[in-house]
């Protein structure tokens, strides 16, 4: 899957994880912050440096990852995944402009690549008068996927294959002379 485009520094995001970390969060999957484990999607931002995952823990954690959430937003961090898909029990932050929080839709600045014609909330809320259409959402990010064409190519190719070794040459052949032998014994009669 594209990736939405670089829209501050890394250095920015690093400070953040820093200020984070000065707050009692654990920062965690740079490697300014203990490194990266090989867990991400391919073309994740945690591969080039360029998003954070936070915890905070104790029995508190929702309510503090909303906190930083909402710090994110007020620190000029436009990258941020927070109660959606896959992000329950972490708070995800990155330099790019793509914006997945209380909801399963997303929105971004224009980029086309992987984001939702449906807006999520920005303010750390569920707001989203439309999020009970995200079935339609994870459609129409199912279909914007670069990759999907290859896939459905590679899917066609192997039923290609399939067919074939049904359908061999030699039971082809096999076919076209049983058949080629009934057309001539009923020209024999006839004629």
């Amino acid at each position: 899957m594209a990736r939405s485009p670089a829209v501050i520094s890394q250095a920015k995001l690093v400070a953040f994880g820093k200020l984070l970390q000065s707050k009692g969060y654990r920062v965690t999957e740079h490697p300014q912050f203990g490194g990266v484990k090989p867990v991400h999607m391919r073309g994740s931002w945690h591969y080039s440096n360029g998003a954070i995952d936070v915890n905070f823990d104790g029995s508190n954690e929702k309510a503090k990852l909303d906190e930083a959430t909402a710090l994110a937003a007020k620190y000029g961090i436009p990258g941020r995944i927070w109660q959606s898909r896959g992000h329950y029990d972490h708070a995800h932050y990155d330099i790019s402009d793509w914006v997945r929080v209380g909801t399963n839709t997303g929105t971004s600045g224009g980029y086309s690549g992987g984001g939702s014609a449906i807006p999520a909330s920005n303010d750390g809320g569920s707001s989203n008068p439309l999020s009970a259409l995200n079935p339609l959402a994870t459609f129409a990010k199912a279909i914007s996927d670069p990759n999907l064409i290859q896939r459905i190519g590679l899917v066609l190719w192997g039923i290609t294959l399939i067919v074939i070794a049904l359908f061999s040459l030699d039971n082809v052949t096999a076919a076209v002379q049983t058949t080629a032998k009934k057309f001539t014994k009923g020209v024999q009669t006839n004629g």
